[in-house]
């Protein structure tokens, strides 16, 4: 008589392989909806963000989201692409309706430019300093009118401050070495001029024959301008040491 297998009988692998993918698949579905979940959330945030008008403020507020997002996950590629192109359309709104904003104030405030940049040209008229007293009372009248100015358009703003700001540090610079002259045992005055101008100085000139050689009109006029202003602070250094 044949020995009966008292042994447990094992489900047939098909059966395993199907309860594996089901589990799975339900794994899946979970970190899928939970992913898209997350998206969601900052999808909403983003299109309540793209009517503000607070533009720094929430220009931070979509950076922080992106970074959020890059971190929520990857889902299901349909819904992840229709999320994010909700997210991007509504990111794009705010910048758009940013950059149109601030093209629109530098048009308004663009009438400002010529009287800012009258009294640079008054400023640098000082140069070199011959009377520092003197030169020192129009400076803060100057001054004065640069800021009574009022504001410039952003492309305006750096240069313009640059030249006045060239012209200022001209006279702190002789106010210094007058002092020293006049104090020699607490300070040595300078001898030759501060290597840093004369680097300034070169890297203009290098600045101006590319500019040239490019037949960039607009960068032209601001080294030319640029590099004025520095020979002038340079010459008035070599007046005063010399």
């Amino acid at each position: 008589m044949p020995s009966a297998n008292c042994g447990s009988v094992s489900p047939p692998p098909a059966r395993d392989s199907r309860r594996h993918a089901s589990t799975t698949s339900r794994r899946l579905d979970k970190d899928n909806a939970q992913v898209a979940g997350r998206k969601e959330d900052l999808v909403a945030q983003a299109e309540r963000l793209a009517e503000s008008s607070d533009w720094d403020r929430t220009a931070r507020a979509f950076k922080d989201l992106m970074g959020e997002w890059k971190t929520a996950g990857r889902g299901r590629r349909s819904v992840d692409d229709a999320l994010w192109k909700r997210f991007q359309t509504a990111q794009d709104a705010f910048f758009d309706a940013r950059r149109s904003a601030s093209d629109a104030e530098d048009e308004a405030l663009a009438g400002n430019v010529e009287a800012k940049e009258a009294a640079v040209v008054e400023a640098e008229a000082l140069l070199p300093l011959t009377d520092l007293d003197n030169a020192k009372r129009q400076l803060r009248a100057i001054q004065d009118r640069f800021e009574d100015a009022g504001r410039v358009p952003r492309a305006d703003v750096a240069r313009l401050n640059k030249r006045m700001g060239v012209v200022e540090k001209a006279v702190r610079d002789a106010e210094d070495a007058q002092w020293n002259s006049r104090n020699p045992e607490q300070s040595v005055a300078p001898r030759v001029p501060p290597p840093r101008l004369e680097a300034a100085i070169g890297e203009l000139e290098a600045d101006l024959a590319a500019a040239k050689e490019a037949g960039d009109k607009r960068k032209v006029k601001e080294a030319e301008e640029a590099l004025a202003a520095r020979r002038a602070w340079l010459e008035q250094i070599q007046g005063v040491v010399s």
